[in-house]
Formats: C-alpha cells, sequence, structure tokens
C-alpha cells in the first residue's frame, strides 16, 4: 500500500518539526487496529467487502488520484488533507456494521433490511465517527473527527448532494484548512473504483447471497484490473480490464459492461463540481472510460435472476426523467392493473418523441424482478399499423416458446395462450407489447374486455403492460385499466442525464423546455459513441 506508506513517512517526518501531526501520525496504526477488530465478525456476510481490504482499496486509490493531479492543479492537497482523506476513507463503511438488522440470522432479514443496510449505512458511519472518535483510533480533535466523519457520509450516492451542501467549501482543524467538498468527492471516486474481482468475497456455505448481492459480485468476478492515470490534458482517467466467460451470451457481455461503465460516469458527472472547484480546473475525469475486454472459459457464469436485476438498471439509466411515472407504472402492473404508458411518436412513427418505450422497458424489466416473473414481449414494431389482435397473441406465444402450426382466428390462439401459460414452469408473466393503438378500436375492446380476463381467469401471476400515443377509448374505460403519461424533461433532468457525458457546464447549458425527450437521447447516445471511440 504505497500510497498510505508515503503518508505515514511524511506523518512522523512531519512530527518531529510540528508536534501538531505528531498525534496524526500515532493514529494511524490505532485506526487500522480498530478496523481489524471491527470487521472481525462480518455481520453483513451477503454484501461484497466492504472491510478492511476494501477501505485499504478506497484510501490508495484516493490518494493516488490526489497526487496523479498535484502536477496540474495550483494548491495540491496538503499533509493535513491527505491524512483527513485517509481516514475518511479508511472508517467510511464502519456503519455497515451498526444497523439493529445486523444481528439478525439471514432467514430474518427481509428485501427492506437489506436495502437500509445498503442506503444508510454511511450516515451509520458518520455517527460513530463523530460520536466515538477515540474508540475509531482517531486523535483526541473534535472538530477534525467531525471533518472526517462528514466526508465518509458523503460517499454515499443518496448523501452526497445533501452532504457536501451542507459542507463549507474549506473547513479548518490543527491550525490547517480542509477543502471537505473536494475530499468527500475524492472518496466517492475511489470507492466507486474498487471494482476488482478481490472484492468479490466468497460467502461461507450457509449463507445465501440476495439477488442484488449476486448481481454486483459478479460485476466484480468481471473486472480484472482498474487503473487510474492522467491523460494528456491533465485529466484523471480510469481504465477498465474486463473478462467474461466466453458462454455468455455478447448482448450480456455488452449489458454488463455498460452498467459498469456507465455507473461510473454517472458518479463522475455528480462529483465534478466539487472536483472542479476544489482542484481549480474544468473537466477533472475524463468520462471516456477506457476499456479492455476479452473473454475465457471456467469464468463465473452469472445466474438469471442476476443478469435480471443488470438489465433492470440499465432501463432505469436509460430513463431522462419519468421517475414519478416509473414508480406509478410499477405499483400499477405489480397490483394487477392492465397499464398503458402514454407517449407520442414523431409523424413517421420513426422516433420516440417522449421516451415511452424507455418507460415501457424499464417498468417491464423492474417488475420482472419484484415479481420473479418472465417477459412475453409481443414485437408487433412501433410502425405496423396494420397490426391486429392475432399479431399480438401470437407474439405471445413465441416469446412463450410455444411450438404451434398456423393457427387461424383469435379465438384459438387465445386458448393456446391459456394453455402455454398453465404449461409454463415461471413464477409470474409480464404480458408486454408497443404500440397497442395500432389495432382498430374493435381490436383493442376484444384484446381488453375478452382476451385478458379470459386469460386471467385462468392464472393469477400474469401482468399486462402496453404504450400507446393517446389515452381514451378502451384503454381507458376497460375494467382495472390504467393510463400513465410520459412528460416532458426539465433543466435539471436533464443536466443531471447529459453530465454522464459532457462537462456539467455545457450539460447545464442544454435547452431542456425547447427539446423533446428523444433530442436529449439521441446527443447522450452520439456522446456515448465518442467517448467509447475516445473521440472526446
Amino acid at each position: 500500500m504505497e500510497e498510505a506508506e508515503a503518508l505515514v513517512c511524511a506523518l512522523r517526518a512531519e512530527a518531529q518539526k510540528n508536534q501538531e501531526f505528531a498525534a496524526l501520525a500515532k493514529s494511524v496504526d490505532r485506526v487500522v487496529a480498530f478496523l481489524e477488530d471491527w470487521w472481525q465478525t462480518n455481520h453483513q456476510p451477503w454484501f461484497t467487502d466492504h472491510g478492511l481490504r476494501h477501505s485499504r482499496v478506497v484510501a490508495e486509490l484516493a490518494l493516488k488520484m490526489a497526487r496523479l493531479m498535484e502536477a496540474h492543479i495550483a494548491h495540491p492537497l496538503s499533509l493535513l488533507e491527505k491524512y483527513a482523506l485517509w481516514a475518511a476513507s479508511m472508517l467510511h463503511d464502519v456503519g455497515m456494521q451498526m444497523l439493529t438488522h445486523t444481528q439478525k440470522p439471514l432467514g430474518s432479514m427481509s428485501s427492506s433490511d437489506l436495502n437500509q443496510v445498503r442506503h444508510e449505512h454511511p450516515a451509520q458511519s458518520e455517527l460513530k465517527i463523530s460520536s466515538a472518535p477515540k474508540e475509531c483510533g482517531l486523535p483526541d480533535d473534535l472538530p477534525l473527527s467531525e471533518w472526517i466523519g462528514s466526508i465518509a457520509r458523503a460517499h454515499g450516492t443518496k448523501y452526497y448532494r445533501e452532504t457536501v451542501s451542507q459542507q463549507t467549501e474549506v473547513a479548518y482543524a490543527r491550525g490547517g484548512a480542509i477543502r471537505l467538498r473536494l475530499l468527500s468527492a475524492l472518496v466517492l471516486l475511489a470507492d466507486e473504483l474498487d471494482l476488482e474481482y478481490s472484492r468479490a468475497v466468497p460467502s461461507s456455505g450457509d449463507v445465501l447471497m440476495p439477488v442484488v448481492s449476486q448481481a454486483h459480485m459478479f460485476k466484480h468476478q468481471c473486472v480484472d484490473a482498474v487503473r487510474v492515470s492522467v491523460d494528456a490534458s491533465g485529466r484523471l482517467q480510469v481504465g477498465l480490464y474486463l473478462t467474461f466467460n466466453d458462454s455468455l451470451a455478447v448482448e450480456n457481455q455488452q449489458m454488463v459492461e455498460r452498467w459498469i461503465v456507465e455507473k461510473l460516469q454517472q458518479q463522475i458527472g455528480m462529483i465534478e463540481p466539487e472536483l472542479a472547484q476544489g482542484f481549480q480546473r474544468g473537466e477533472p475525469v475524463s468520462r471516456a472510460i477506457q476499456r479492455t475486454v476479452r473473454t475465457a472459459p471456467n469464468r463465473v457464469v452469472p445466474s438469471q435472476d442476476a443478469l435480471n436485476i443488470i438489465a433492470k438498471e440499465v432501463a432505469e439509466s436509460a430513463l431522462l426523467n419519468h421517475r414519478v411515472a416509473h414508480k406509478t407504472a410499477v405499483e400499477a402492473v405489480t397490483s394487477g392493473s392492465v397499464v398503458t404508458i402514454i407517449g407520442q411518436l414523431s409523424a413517421d412513427h420513426s422516433l420516440d418523441q417522449h421516451g415511452r418505450e424507455d418507460l415501457l422497458e424499464s417498468v417491464a424489466q423492474t417488475v420482472r424482478c419484484e415479481m420473479s416473473a418472465t417477459v412475453w414481449r409481443a414485437q408487433v414494431g412501433l410502425i405496423n399499423l396494420g397490426a391486429n389482435a392475432e399479431d399480438i397473441l401470437t407474439g405471445w406465444l413465441n416469446a412463450g416458446g410455444a411450438q404451434f402450426r398456423q393457427v387461424q382466428g383469435r379465438e384459438s390462439l387465445l386458448q393456446l395462450l391459456i394453455d402455454r401459460v398453465a404449461a409454463a414452469d415461471v413464477n409470474a408473466v409480464i404480458f408486454v407489447a408497443p404500440q397497442i393503438d395500432a389495432l382498430t378500436e374493435g381490436e383493442r375492446t376484444w384484446l381488453l374486455t375478452t382476451a385478458i380476463p379470459a386469460m386471467q381467469a385462468n392464472a393469477t401471476d400474469i401482468r399486462f403492460l402496453f404504450s400507446a400515443q393517446a389515452a381514451g377509448g378502451i384503454l381507458t374505460t376497460a375494467e382495472n385499466a390504467t393510463t400513465v403519461a410520459t412528460g416532458n424533461p426539465s433543466d435539471s433532468d436533464v443536466a443531471e442525464y447529459l453530465s454522464r457525458v459532457m462537462p456539467n457546464e455545457v450539460a447545464k447549458s442544454m435547452p431542456a423546455a425547447e427539446s423533446l425527450y428523444v433530442h436529449h437521447r439521441l446527443l447522450y447516445q452520439r456522446r456515448q459513441l465518442a467517448l467509447a471511440e475516445g473521440g472526446l
């Protein structure tokens, strides 16, 4: 751990000249000893590694990024700031061991318990650090421990923006200045960059890994190495070395790669204002994540449930806005409503102007994960305006793997579909069809008032999700029908979304109110392609 060792040497050397640093130098071993004891029994075996190994990697990465930037900025980190960065990195995950559910056996841990541990531990880390600094191995210095606790809290995505908005740009302790927001951004990015396979700690044989943890475990198992350097323009540059099992479908390899890269870009966009202000330079981190990808035999193959989680998160990541609509639609589908997502296509039906199909896909993937369901999708096509109910039923039969000869008549197809659902070895089925208003009103009426009720009468664990250009008619009046409308993006939606692929200041200049959803999606896709090719 060369960065940490260099810090310790510098602290000890400075302690010979300045007594203020003697306590900092002595605290390094005490922090490590505290963490060794704190993680001696891991109360969270169903998560990826959050213990001492992970903390050391985060501290190394944070200090390395600060060192790499020294030649490219006017004000490198002081020794006091490096200590605060190291201490916050080392202690940032102690809250994982503190939540009340941690003493429950796995069988008693509900999904909400697991989510609470995952999402709320940064606040618990701050509480531990600020309330018991001496126990954590820190010097007896209340302001310093408070600043370290605040930096640690900010490593959680949920807490980052709130925390840095409450921090002052510069705080003071032991006679020196500490750039809290800059250090907070570095810890969050370093935490995100601990992606390598060593973080995928095998659980003991009696621990059943939750499916979300399975997905994240697989992510780490695909990453051979992460490298951080500085590019020719003085920006931090991230490089990933990925290996997939050669039996994993190419589209799934690409999906996992996209999942990893877009999450990094999202975090870079979120922390860029603090990095830019603290380092006093624009765009301090390149969004062009370099990737070296290969395949090999004997690598881990993920479960289908883990792939479903990844597909869900990738689909949600594609949404520019629609947070409220997404939540409403998921709840309605899950409860059994027949849901139609409403949004406009362009006049020639070639462009999804309001992101309706993005929303359709994301809702389907989310419900699939929540219900452990299978999606049967009728690929009628967005411009097949001559489609009828038979096309929808045939599409669903094909998606369900039915083997059948050409069948005449929608009633016969309906009976085949009912039989197929009854024979399918699945927990639940979500029937999806885009552009339902391509059907005539009579065809839609038969589908919603005859076919779907007949299917529901024969199977309870089935759900229905459609898209259309406009509400009204049978889509609104059919029993148990729900319509959910998309909407135009706000300025903040656009800025947050585009900041993954361009500097924040440029993203903020995009005129959301004057543009449709599709314009920003196309710009985003073009920028992603250019970043992948190294053109930005």
